[in-house]
């Protein structure tokens, strides 16, 4: 069974609507819309800047089943956002749909709004619901009786969510394994895995964090060194972002920004303030967060260089004439 997320549009609004007019569906999750035209314009207030909800779509096997959504985004306040969840299938309860949504809902919407934690009400004899939490983390904070009915609430700390670790040592089993996989997703062959490891350990000041989720999954990992970097122009100290590889299930989600963001601030607590990178691709992600192109300088392989400072100043100029 495959599980995939998609976008929330109208017609799936008007969709979720009347499937969720389901007894079943209604005892367990009750409807703040009265009309499919009530959930219309929920859903447009939902696409206008700073909209405090965000929702998916939940498909099995191409067939929609069901829509996952956080609201109350808050990321000032504690808890930074609630979630909800419904598969709106009988036929298709209790087969681990909704567990999987949520997994990879959390990944995707706890990235965009950077929330630190998530937290989900449900009734306390709702036990697919509250099992589906539990599953992906969630601890009970607490229990009360609402209308006659007893309720729970969960909440999800995001710190255990995701996990970087430092590391400086390439025989590390755990880089190891991240660093494989992304050898594997590039379809690249490595006959002496020993070796290749054990020439980056004999370079020195090489580190790496690598980012896992909570499911021990591997996110990604970014590998840099300091470097004397010498030009026509000036010879300073940098830090040079080596490698740079976020799993495919979870790009365009923030890690990429995160993890680049731990690198430079490992950096700069090392003295250096001038971080640089060579690549062919992914040049608009470097632009945002601040790196510029030197025309005047190509890597070995041709590829052009980024240049990033935390104070810009005379010398990054020159480069970049």
């Amino acid at each position: 069974m495959e599980i995939s997320l998609g976008s929330r549009t109208e017609e799936s609004v008007r969709i979720y609507f009347e499937k969720a007019q389901n007894p079943a569906v209604k005892a367990m999750l009750p409807q703040k819309a009265k009309t499919a035209e009530e959930a219309v314009r929920d859903y447009e207030e939902t696409l206008l800047p700073g909209a405090a909800s965000f929702g998916r779509t939940v498909f099995s096997d191409g067939r929609y089943v069901g829509d996952v959504w956080c609201y109350c985004i808050a990321p000032e306040d504690e808890p930074n956002a609630m979630l909800s969840y419904c598969i709106f299938e009988e036929a298709l309860w209790n087969l681990g749909i909704a567990t999987e949504a949520v997994r990879m809902f959390l990944r995707e919407a706890c990235a965009k709004y950077h929330l630190k934690t998530v937290g989900a009400f449900t009734y306390a004899d709702n036990t697919a619901s509250w099992k589906v939490l539990e599953k992906n983390g969630f601890t009970l904070r607490e229990e009360f009786a609402e209308d006659g009915r007893l309720s729970r609430y969960y909440q999800l700390d995001l710190e255990s969510f995701f996990t970087d670790t430092l590391t400086a040592d390439f025989s590390d089993p755990l880089f190891q394994a991240a660093f494989r996989h992304y050898f594997s997703e590039l379809g690249l062959e490595v006959n002496d895995w020993d070796g290749l490891f054990s020439e980056m350990n004999g370079e020195g000041d090489n580190e790496a964090y690598v980012r896992t989720a909570a499911d021990g999954s591997f996110i990604g990992f970014i590998q840099f060194k300091p470097i004397l970097f010498t030009s026509w122009f000036f010879e300073e100290t940098c830090g040079f972002i080596r490698e740079f590889w976020i799993a495919e299930p979870y790009r365009n989600c923030g890690h990429g920004t995160a993890l680049l963001g731990l690198a430079e601030t490992r950096m700069r607590e090392q003295g250096i303030s001038a971080f640089l990178l060579t690549t062919d691709t992914a040049e608009s992600f470097y632009l945002r967060h601040g790196y510029r192109k030197a025309p005047a300088m190509k890597a070995r392989n041709g590829d052009p260089v980024f240049i990033k400072r935390v104070q810009p100043g005379e010398k990054e100029a020159r480069v970049q004439e």
